[in-house]
């Protein structure tokens, strides 16, 4: 949704879940072209505080059933929005 919203330029990091990691990062609808320049910052349900602390983000977007453990610290990093996964479905 964010890159139809034309908010591709904005995006600077993103998240590799579970059978795609074996694959490298693959997001459907998108070419891999269209994912050059984002950095991986969480290959599992772990995201690196360290990447993302680097990436300096304006805000944080968060799936609620991945992350609710580190929300908290997650918004210490910048705004952070926890969306509900089961909403996303």
């Amino acid at each position: 949704p964010l890159f139809a919203l034309g908010f591709r330029s904005s995006i600077v990091g993103m998240n590799c879940y579970g059978s795609w990691t074996y694959r490298g990062c693959i997001v459907p609808g998108l070419s891999p072209d269209d994912l050059k320049g984002i950095e991986i910052v969480d290959a599992g349900n772990q995201p690196s505080i360290e990447k993302i602390l680097r990436l300096k983000p304006d805000l944080i977007l968060v799936l609620t059933n991945y992350h609710d453990q580190i929300y908290n610290l997650l918004s210490q990093v910048a705004p952070t929005i926890a969306i509900d996964y089961d909403a996303t479905r």
